[in-house]
């Protein structure tokens, strides 16, 4: 962050004012008097700074020294920083890497090279089946991800996009800031919107279940970065068979993984991802890559195959597949993803891209019982697909 230039400091009798002159005078800004904490975080903002290090250097210059102490310098400079950017004073910025956090680990999954900085706990552990090498950490655009502990920033006043019991996410001009309510091992979560950089502000080790909530939150700020590289993640099933990947895609409880099991038992076709499957285009033709996220099935290869096609699920008394109108094909697709869609040029994207990739794979209705006779239903049209 970094205050605006359209805003000076001045003495009135004794007392330091920050003034607006030019176009934040024309804008009629208004200004605000100083105390002796206040001037010196103004002198610190001369130059692009992070709140961590105002807060650090204010502890320091100050001698706040025991915890009490500690906690209303940091309370102190929160409230003043929501004070200037209140006022307009002040640019929060595009988010910076953190050059001083050590590298933890390295994976690689869904054509991304993510590297995790800082204090990870036992959070490697998810992505020990998805390494990285040298090739594609080098070649690929990546996802920075850091941890870092102690209080939160600035929560400014900016647009809101999404309010549920799991999320409440604002946006800026160049970041989405990202509270989880129900964690409260994350304080906060600084996602910049061109999806390279996400910070995760903790406020304690990332071991046992604080990991797992954490490897599961991460799961959405992957799909948002892999959604700006064209990949869109649909709630499916999956299987390899003929060398291609085959969606199953249901609402939960449908039967999806019954059915990528009677797959399973029936041709020995193996399970490719049993809960979420990422599909774009990759090297000119429809392709599913891998993800660590399979929901409760534990199962997630790591390899990546051609898309093949992708079935509607639906409980029935008798299995049949049906074919689709090409609406239907991109409203289902549609309904079935689980990527986060924040604006409405994200939504445009994405059924852009569904588009893009309907014409080119098998999209049908499955009416189907749990019994042996709905893989072969979905078998033989899968096989009259390929002939």
């Amino acid at each position: 962050m970094k205050r605006y230039d359209s805003f000076t400091e001045t003495q009135l009798n004794g007392i330091t004012y920050i003034l607006p002159f030019a176009q934040a005078q024309a804008d009629s800004r208004k200004g605000i008097s100083l105390n002796e904490c206040g001037e010196f975080i103004w002198k610190l903002l001369a130059d692009e700074i992070t709140f961590e290090n105002v807060v650090k250097k204010c502890i320091a210059h100050f001698e706040a020294d025991t915890p009490a102490e500690i906690e209303t310098v940091t309370d102190d400079v929160r409230n003043f920083i929501s004070q200037l950017e209140s006022l307009g004073m002040l640019s929060l910025g595009k988010p910076v890497p953190n050059e001083t956090l050590p590298l933890s680990f390295e994976s690689y999954f869904g054509r991304t090279a993510c590297a995790f900085y800082g204090d990870t706990g036992e959070l490697a552990s998810y992505f020990c089946d998805f390494p990285a090498n040298d090739n594609s950490v080098s070649k690929v655009p990546g996802l920075r991800v850091e941890f870092v502990y102690g209080p939160s920033g600035v929560n400014s006043p900016t647009e809101t996009v999404l309010h549920n019991s799991e999320f409440v996410i604002s946006a800026s001009d160049t970041f989405y800031n990202i509270l989880v309510p129900e964690i409260p091992e994350i304080r906060e979560i600084i996602l910049s919107k061109d999806g390279f950089l996400a910070r995760f502000v903790m406020s304690s080790e990332c071991t046992g279940a604080a990991a797992e909530k954490v490897f599961q939150v991460l799961r959405t700020v992957f799909l948002y970065s892999a959604s700006l590289r064209g990949m869109y993640a649909i709630h499916s099933a999956s299987i390899v068979y003929s060398g291609k990947a085959w969606l199953f895609s249901a609402y939960s409880g449908t039967g999806k993984t019954t059915h990528v099991n009677l797959w399973e038992d029936l041709y020995a076709t193996p399970v490719y991802n049993g809960d979420l499957n990422l599909i774009g285009i990759g090297n000119g033709t429809c392709r599913v890559f891998p993800t660590p996220w399979c929901g409760t099935s534990e199962i997630s290869l790591n390899e990546t195959y051609p898309l093949g096609g992708i079935f509607f699920l639906s409980r029935d008394t008798s299995d049949m597949v049906k074919e689709m109108s090409d609406e239907r094909k991109l409203l289902n697709m549609w309904a079935r993803s689980i990527t986060p869609v924040w604006n409405p040029e994200m939504l445009e994207k994405e059924i852009s891209a569904y588009k893009e990739i309907i014409p080119n794979i098998l999209c049908a209705d499955l009416h189907a019982t749990m019994n042996p006779s709905a893989a072969h239903a979905a078998k033989e049209a899968v096989d009259a697909y390929l002939r």
